[in-house]
């Protein structure tokens, strides 16, 4: 779970610097629009971040509850919840290769 939020936090930084690096000048358009698409650049880059520090704020207690959990040595709720997510996973998973979910094909 730490390897996926770490994952969507790095993506969602990568994105803002994406949206900057596209900053570049645009001879084929007007002054106006190229005005206005830089703005909407930032913007997004401006969101991107917003979306990490928003999830990095969420995410950070229900993370911390697991490691304390964890350093514990018992399994709390959420350790419960995780590992009945990953039975339903695994059984989806196992379904879908025995082709349970295409019809019509073998």
């Amino acid at each position: 779970m730490k390897k996926e939020i770490h994952q969507t936090l790095e993506f969602l930084r990568w994105k803002g610097k994406w949206w900057i690096d596209r900053q570049s000048p645009q001879p084929d358009v007007s002054k106006e629009l190229a005005e206005g698409l830089g703005a909407y650049m930032i913007y997004q880059s401006d969101f991107q971040q917003a979306l990490s520090d928003s999830f990095c704020t969420m995410w950070q207690s229900p993370l911390n509850n697991v490691l304390q959990g964890t350093r514990d040595g018992g399994k709390s709720d959420s350790d419960s919840k995780v590992e009945d997510s990953v039975e339903e996973e695994e059984r989806i998973d196992d379904d879908f290769e025995d082709n349970k979910f295409i019809t019509g094909f073998d």
